[in-house]
C-alpha cells in the first residue's frame, strides 16, 4: 500500500483555506483545546479519553447542530444532523495514548485500530449509509483522518473483501469472533493492497506552544487545525469564501427588524411578512407609513395604490393627508380627490383618510 500523508493545510479545500475564522471561533477552539490537553492522562482508560474528546468536539463546533454519540460498537460518530435518526457522517476509532500496539503509525496503517475501523465502516456502509464523509483514528495526540471516498474505493468496492466479510458475519467462517475478522480478513487484505491511500496527519503536541501564546500571530499557526476539525471539513458542508456574503445572525436580525420571516415551502425558502400575532411593535414595518397625497396626482400610480390597499398589512400603513404643494402645483384638491377615489369605495377611502392618520399621529406623538 502506498501511503500519502497530507498536512492540515494541504488537506483543506483551497477556497476554504482563504476563509478567515471569526475571532470568537478562534477563542472558543483555543480554550477547548487547552482544556482537552490538560485533561488527558496517559494511563487513563480509553473510555475516559473518548469522553474528553467528545466533550471537546461538542463544545467547540458541533453542539447543538450535530449529534455526537456512540453507535453500535463504533467508539462514536458525528451525525449529519442534530437528531439520532440522521446518518452518521464521521466515524471515530479512539485509542488511549499508551496503547502503542493497536495504534497505527505514519509508516504502518495495518494495525488493529485500522482493522476495527474497517469493520465498523463495512457494517455502516452495508446498511446503505452513503453519507459518510470521513473516518478518524486518534489517541488524542496523533490524528489520522481518512476521506470516506478512499474507503469506498479501496474497501467497499472490493467484491472479495465484502464477500469474506459477509461470510464471517453470517457464521460461515470457523468463528464469528471479531479477532478472526481482524487477523484473517482485514490484516491480510490491507497487507496485499497496492493502491494509494491518502490521510491527513497531525499531532496535537505540535500545537501546544502557539496555543499557550497570547499573541494573535501565534493564533495563525493553528488556524488550519481549527478548520480541519470543523464541520465544514469533516462533514463536507458547503461554504462561501465571499467576504460580502450575508452573516446568518445579521440576516436573522434584519428580517426581525423589518417585520419579516423566512419560511420553507417545499424545497424553496420564502420571505414573508410575519403573520398577525407575531408582529414586533418595534420593527420598521410597524413604524413606517406612506402618504399618498403627493403622488396620486399621477394616474399611473393608481393601479399600485389599489393593489396596496388590498394587502391586509400594508393597507394599515397608507395615509391620505392634504398636501398643499400638490394642490398648488398640479390639481385642485377637489379634482385630485375625484381622481383618487376612482375605483375606491367610501369604505376603502375612510381608513386611509381618517383611521390610519389617527393611528399614525397617536404613535408619533412624544410621550
Amino acid at each position: 500500500m502506498k501511503l500519502t500523508e497530507l498536512s492540515t493545510k494541504k488537506a483543506l479545500n483551497k477556497a476554504y483555506r482563504l476563509v478567515k475564522p471569526k475571532p470568537e471561533q478562534v477563542k472558543t477552539f483555543k480554550a477547548g483545546l487547552i482544556t482537552l490537553l490538560g485533561q488527558i492522562e496517559d494511563k487513563e482508560s480509553e473510555e475516559n479519553v473518548k469522553i474528553h474528546l467528545i466533550d471537546f468536539l461538542k463544545n467547540t463546533f458541533y453542539h447543538p447542530d450535530y449529534l455526537i454519540a456512540t453507535k453500535g460498537k463504533t467508539d462514536f460518530v458525528i451525525n449529519t444532523g442534530k437528531d439520532a435518526n440522521t446518518s452518521a457522517g464521521v466515524m471515530f476509532e479512539v485509542k488511549k495514548p499508551t496503547n502503542k500496539a493497536d495504534m497505527i503509525t505514519r509508516q504502518n496503517l495495518n494495525a488493529k485500530a485500522m482493522h476495527k475501523l474497517l469493520l465498523y465502516y463495512l457494517r455502516e456502509r452495508l446498511k446503505h449509509n452513503n453519507n459518510l464523509t470521513h473516518l478518524v483514528i486518534t489517541n488524542i495526540y496523533d490524528w489520522f483522518i481518512f476521506d470516506a471516498q478512499d474507503f469506498e474505493r479501496l474497501f467497499f468496492k472490493n467484491t472479495q473483501l465484502k464477500k469474506d466479510y459477509e461470510a464471517w458475519q453470517q457464521g460461515q467462517k470457523t468463528s464469528t469472533n471479531t479477532n478472526l475478522f481482524y487477523k484473517e480478513i482485514a490484516k491480510p487484505f490491507i497487507a496485499q493492497l497496492e493502491e494509494e491511500i491518502t490521510f491527513t496527519y497531525f499531532n496535537l503536541k505540535d500545537f501546544e506552544k502557539p496555543l499557550r501564546n497570547a499573541s494573535k500571530a501565534a493564533d495563525s499557526e493553528f488556524i488550519s487545525l481549527l478548520k480541519i476539525l470543523s464541520p465544514v471539513h469533516l462533514l463536507k458542508l458547503p461554504f462561501t469564501n465571499d467576504s460580502n456574503s450575508l452573516d446568518k445572525r445579521f440576516y436573522a436580525a434584519l428580517l426581525h427588524l423589518i417585520g419579516q420571516e423566512e419560511v420553507k415551502k417545499g424545497n424553496k425558502n420564502l420571505i414573508r411578512w410575519k403573520p398577525a400575532g407575531k408582529h414586533n411593535q418595534d420593527s420598521l414595518l410597524e413604524n413606517i407609513y406612506v402618504d399618498l397625497s403627493y403622488i396620486i396626482h399621477n394616474p399611473s400610480i393608481q393601479p399600485l395604490q389599489r393593489q396596496t390597499l388590498q394587502d391586509p398589512i400594508l393597507k394599515g400603513k397608507v395615509l391620505f393627508c392634504r398636501d398643499f404643494y400638490v394642490v398648488l402645483n398640479h390639481k385642485t384638491e377637489k379634482i385630485m380627490l375625484a381622481d383618487f377615489g376612482m375605483g375606491l369605495t367610501e369604505a376603502a377611502f375612510a381608513p386611509i383618510a381618517q383611521v390610519n392618520p389617527k393611528v399614525f399621529l397617536f404613535n408619533a406623538r412624544p410621550k
